[in-house]
């Protein structure tokens, strides 16, 4: 996932905007991904990291472990 920031100082609000506008969008194009909706948009973010994907590997094989405790804490806090 690339890492970008906002042109603006409410960097949250415009972000849950653009997750907003993504999946009132996302209903009439289903096969459509967030890249795609923002290909014809100015937004003014400015791209500031991108996945290596050396790194990836390594940290996509600690996803199994991150939800599995995620899952204890839910169960731990549903008891």
């Amino acid at each position: 996932m690339e890492v970008y920031t906002s042109p603006t100082e409410e960097g949250a609000c415009y972000g849950g905007g653009l997750l907003a506008k993504y999946l009132w969008w996302n209903q009439s194009n289903r096969t459509g991904s967030f890249e795609d909706m923002m290909s014809n948009e100015d937004t003014g973010l400015v791209c500031v990291a991108r996945p290596l994907v050396q790194d990836a590997k390594f940290y996509d094989n600690m996803v199994h472990m991150y939800e599995r405790c995620e899952q204890k804490l839910v169960d731990t806090w549903n008891k």
